[in-house]
This record gives structure tokens, sequence and C-alpha cells, in this order.
């Protein structure tokens, strides 16, 4: 029993979510509500007769009909920071309150069960020791990794959380600054763009990429192979540096706004990608564990499941049929 091999996430991995910048909501809500401010100026400065509006209308008539007229715009990004990093990150930290019995100090415990049945003599205790006692140290492991592979996904995620909320403010900011270049005056227009990438299949891959712990028996997508797996179009081992491009720019405020909302909707693709990635990496770790659990090999079960054998051999739990008598060759004091 003492050849438990504790798994841990590389220290790395956390401090490579925590490098993601996180803005909080009232920070995205504060440059919503600047984003809103700027579109409306950069409206009134076009003046009436722009995009369809009728002409002749009175500037004060036109300011009253502004305002208010660009209300919609938060909604457009709640999705983008609806989701709080920090219950992703409490999942993760519980999985190793529930891992820490798995550890090899507290199944130290069992150490005296190998000592006591090592006393033992008889097909009963040979059929225990091979089927339970000798692969429990390993399977523990795997059980160690498969917690690790559940934290290393969740951190995975939890960098994709934090990246899109990045990304929806810096997309707000940048579209400000653009508004912002809108001239002063009526039939104003922008010439200020802004070209930027962001980078959320990325923080994700960094994270798979520091998680890989090497050493782990079984075929876990994340801590075993690092990421190894080329999923939904992306190639894991080779995404830290995969951005998309974004482009803020146009004459007029609508042309600005639509802008907007193109990278809006690449972002969400990208969040998308990531999440369904990280999605089918567990799906393979799945197939990984299903295929040893399900398999016709006893050797390839107990990698997970230690079990004793079949009913065609003697074991130790057959309740009133267990025989007791040396003479019967099962289980008795050895000689």
């Amino acid at each position: 029993m003492n050849d438990i091999a504790n798994i841990n996430l590389p220290g790395d991995v956390v401090s490579q979510v925590d490098a993601i910048e996180s803005p909080n909501d009232s920070e995205i809500e504060e440059a919503l509500r600047r984003l809103v401010e700027a579109a409306e100026e950069a409206r009134k400065n076009e003046g009436p007769g722009v995009d369809g509006q009728q002409e002749g209308q009175s500037l004060s008539s036109w300011v009253d009909s502004v305002d208010g007229a660009y209300d919609w715009i938060p909604e457009r990004f709640e999705k983008f920071y609806d989701r709080w990093p920090a219950f992703t990150r409490g999942m993760a930290m519980n999985l190793d309150d529930a891992k820490e019995p798995l550890k090899s100090g507290p199944m130290s415990d069992l150490n005296p069960v190998d000592t006591a049945v090592a006393r033992w003599s008889g097909d009963s205790q040979r059929a225990f020791y091979e089927n339970f006692l000798s692969p429990f140290p390993g399977a523990v492991t795997n059980h160690q990794a498969l917690f690790a592979e559940l934290q290393a996904g969740l951190y995975a995620y939890e960098a994709v959380v934090r990246s899109m909320r990045a990304a929806a403010k810096q997309i707000a900011e940048e579209t400000i600054k653009v508004l912002d270049g809108m001239n002063s005056g009526f039939f104003g227009s922008s010439d200020e763009e802004v070209k930027f990438g962001l980078a959320v299949v990325a923080a994700a891959a960094g994270v798979i990429a520091a998680a890989g712990t090497g050493g782990v028996a079984i075929g876990l997508a994340i801590v075993a192979g690092g990421g190894s797996v080329a999923t939904y179009g992306i190639d894991w081992a080779n995404a830290e540096d995969e951005t998309t491009k974004h482009h803020i720019h146009g004459g007029t405020v609508q042309d600005i706004l639509e802008s907007m909302q193109t990278a809006l909707n690449t972002l969400w693709d990208d969040v998308q990608k990531a999440e369904r990635g990280i999605a089918a990496l567990f799906e393979a770790s799945l197939d990984e564990v299903n295929g040893h659990l399900t398999s016709s090999s006893s050797r390839n079960k107990r990698t997970l499941l230690p079990h004793e054998p079949d009913d065609g051999v003697p074991n130790l739990t057959d309740g009133d049929d267990i025989s007791i008598a040396p003479q019967d060759d099962e289980f008795r004091v050895r000689d």
C-alpha cells in the first residue's frame, strides 16, 4: 500500500488562470454606460438626415430623439459576463478536498490489511491479493488522476469565462474610441478605426498545456496527454497563440455599431468553440474510463476498479459459505 502516487496539478495551472484579466460586473457595466453615451453623442454630431432620418428635422427635436436610442447596447453584452469565474474556481478547489482521502497519507491506514493477508494462504488469499490488494494502489492513483482531470477542465473553463469578460470590455472600450472620433458638427464622420486580437481559445489552451502531469497510467485527455487531442478544430497542443482579429470602424454610428456587433458575434463563436473543445476532451476521457470499466479483461478493469474475481473463484465475501477450515485450502493460516 506504499506505492500510491499522489496526482496533483502543476502549480502553474492556477497561475495561468490568475494571469487572465477578469473585470468585475461594475467595471464592464461602466464601460457599457460610457459606450451608450459615446454612441448618443456621435449620433447627435451626425445630425438629422443621416441613415434614413428625415431631413429638415429641427436640431432640438433631433437631439431629443437620440436620447435613449442606444439603450439596447448593454443587452448585447450581457451573455459575456453573466457567468462568474468564482463559481468555477470554487468547484475546482472543492475537488481538491474530495481528492484528499485518496492520497497516500490517509490510505496508509490500509497497510495493516496487506500485512494481515500476507500471513494467510490458500486460493482465496491469493485471489484476494492478486485481484484487490495488489492493483489497489494503482487504481487509487488513477482515481486521483480523474479528480485532476476534472479540475484541469474546470480551470480551462474558468480561463474562458475570464477571457470573454475581458474581451467584451475591450470591445466596448475600442468602440468608444472610434465613436469619439466622430467629427463634431452636422453630418460628422469618423476616420478612426481600431484593430485588435482576442485570444479566448488560446487562454484555455494555455491552461490545458500547463495541466499535463505525466506518469498517469490511463490516457486521460488533459492531465495525461497535455491536451494533445485535437477537438472541434482546435489543435490544443498548438493553440496557445490562436487569436481572432477584430476591426471596429465605420463612417457613421450605424456602421461603427455594426462592426461592434460583428466583433461580439466572432467573440461568441470563439467562446463556444473553446467550450465545445473542452467538453470533447472530457468525452475522450470518459470513453477511456468506460473502456476500462467495461473491458472483458480483468487486468484492464482493475486499472480503475480493483475487485475480487467472479463467483467461480473462492473469495472472502461468500457469507455463510465462506470456508474457514484449513483443510479446504481456501482461506487458512499460512503454514
